[in-house]
């Protein structure tokens, strides 16, 4: 378990590394991301350690901030990613994407993570069963043939 918290951390300061030096606009977007990525290093691991929990419904709270914390790092991790390769390839030579691309991740890291948890909440809607393409109208899904 201790690894797999190591492993978090070094991916959550990964992230710090290669975004906090490049933010503009002063020091409040910097402290914005960086209380994100606080609250994302302690948030993941309390999914693993809610089974311990003896009490229900603070475990089912701890492992919805849990997998709340995933998504949003699962997001800024990528994108992260996506703007360093940006650099491999000589983006970095752009007028100021370096400092606007270092803004832009965590943003839409957010867009993205607040896009998610919209779609996890939202109803599903029953259309009934699947439709079965060139099957004779007689032939219904999941119906036993007459014996």
């Amino acid at each position: 378990m201790l690894r797999l918290t190591g492993f978090v951390l070094a991916l959550h300061a990964y992230i710090g590394w290669r975004l906090l030096p490049d933010m503009p606009f002063g020091a409040l977007p910097a402290a914005a991301t960086t209380l994100w990525l606080a609250a994302s290093a302690i948030a993941v691991p309390l999914g693993l350690y809610a089974r311990r929990t003896k009490r229900q419904p603070l475990a089912d709270r701890l492992v919805w901030a849990s997998l709340f914390a995933i998504g949003s790092f699962s997001s800024l991790f990528v994108l992260t990613l996506v703007r360093d390769v940006a650099f491999l390839v000589g983006a970095a030579s752009l007028e100021g994407f370096r400092d606007y691309s270092a803004l832009a991740v965590p943003v839409l890291a957010a867009l993205a993570t607040l896009a998610g948890f919209i779609n996890a909440r939202r109803r599903a809607r029953y259309r009934g069963p699947p439709k079965r393409l060139g099957a004779p109208s007689e032939i219904t899904f999941l119906r036993r043939a007459p014996a």
